[in-house]
């Protein structure tokens, strides 16, 4: 138990700190483009605020991953460095020994990984499209501001003197449209199906061109709009804003072959990172093993590739469709985790360590050759020859 302390409490110090940073610094380089996205509302602090609330679960899927390899890997790395795992292997403890906290850690990140894809991403993509319908829609306010003039459309002028805590709601509203004018005290405006401008005037006159008055209680005008704002803020995937039950309804329900095909490609594909996840203790921990006076991190390297391989090799798997595409995919990931264990109990602990200086030194006098030859190359001819 001692053991399993030691290392799960410096696994999760690591796992925690990777994981916040990485889902901070992947929401704040998600901020400038929803700042730009809404320059032209009112309420711009809820509209961010809500669509970065939707990012989080995503960026958390990311953030786990990260936060797992680079939590086992680097404890590794630190326990070998200060000759822990030496005195670990002298005192009996096997590598499947030490490897018991980070394979419990890593099962519970899978369910946590699982859960995370199929439930709470599927509600923030779908939150996050209803976020950008609701800009369109003018729900977080329309950027116009009071006592100025302003063209909403060709041959539309606009202008009113407060808005109310409602943002669609305004008062004080004078319109002008193709020499007839309206005026009226309150109304509301909205942007509506086909990128039109609806606009509801209450309580209001009317000036036609004859300088006759008409009053009204309640007039609708409906005009295009110049420029549309955008619809969403995510890309329009129908399939990532659904859950397990809408993907095993389409898979085994009475959906056509294409659909049934994709939702089980969606399926296989949210599985394997699970299962890559579920395999990354390991793969940490023959990869986070240093050589003997050894500083290099040419293992730590390679696995974070293996991340970004595993992230899109998964998006593949996800259009191929089907189940013999993740069925595979995993098996690949299963064969090359044994692969590496095989050389790391045959090679010994490190072995990529050693790999790779032995390349350096191997290739240094060649590189060294070559820029001689180079430099000769390139000397200045021998004139009085």
């Amino acid at each position: 138990m001692t053991l399993d302390r030691l290392v799960g409490r410096q696994i999760l110090r690591r796992f925690t700190a990777t994981f916040i940073v990485v889902v901070a610094l992947l929401l704040v380089e998600h901020l400038p483009s929803l700042l730009h996205l809404s320059e032209a509302v009112n309420d711009r602090a809820r509209f961010v605020t809500e669509s970065l609330v939707a990012l989080v679960p995503e960026y958390a899927g990311l953030a786990l991953t990260l936060g797992l390899f680079v939590g086992t890997a680097f404890t590794i790395r630190a326990l070998g460095q200060r000759s822990e795992l030496d005195i670990f292997a002298a005192i009996g403890v096997s590598d499947l020994r030490l490897l018991r906290t980070p394979l419990l850690i890593g099962l519970i990140t899978a369910i946590a990984s699982l859960a995370i894809q199929f439930q709470l991403q599927p509600a923030g993509e779908h939150w996050l499209l209803q976020t950008g319908k609701r800009l369109a829609e003018g729900e977080y306010g329309l950027g116009l501001k009071p006592h100025e003039m302003h063209h909403p459309a060709p041959g539309i002028s606009l202008t009113y003197d407060r808005t109310s805590p409602d943002q669609h709601a305004i008062e004080g509203i004078f319109v002008r449209r193709k020499g007839v004018i309206f005026s009226a005290k309150r109304g509301s405006m909205s942007l509506g199906a086909g990128g039109a401008w609806d606009l509801d005037l209450s309580d209001g006159v009317m000036l036609d061109g004859t300088n006759r008055g008409l009053r009204f209680d309640h007039l609708s005008l409906s005009f295009p709009s110049g420029q549309r704002p955008a619809e969403t803020v995510s890309k329009d995937d129908r399939w990532a804003t659904m859950n397990l039950q809408d993907l095993a309804s389409r898979a085994f329900g009475s959906a056509s072959p294409s659909e049934r095909n994709r939702a089980l490609g969606e399926i296989g594909a949210r599985a394997t990172m699970a299962w890559f996840i579920l395999l990354l203790p390991l793969l940490s921990y023959i990869l986070g093993v240093p050589a003997k006076r050894s500083g290099g991190i040419v293992g730590i390297a390679i696995g974070l590739v293996l991340i970004v391989l595993a992230i899109r090799g998964s998006d593949f798997v996800r259009h191929a469709g089907g189940f013999a595409a993740p069925g595979v995919y995993a098996l690949a990931w299963g064969i090359l985790a044994l692969l590496l264990l095989h050389l790391h109990r045959r090679l010994g602990p490190g072995f990529i360590e050693r790999a790779s200086e032995r390349s350096v030194r191997f290739a240094r006098p060649l590189l060294v050759r070559m820029s001689r030859l180079l430099r000769s190359g390139y000397a200045k001819p021998n004139l009085r020859a």
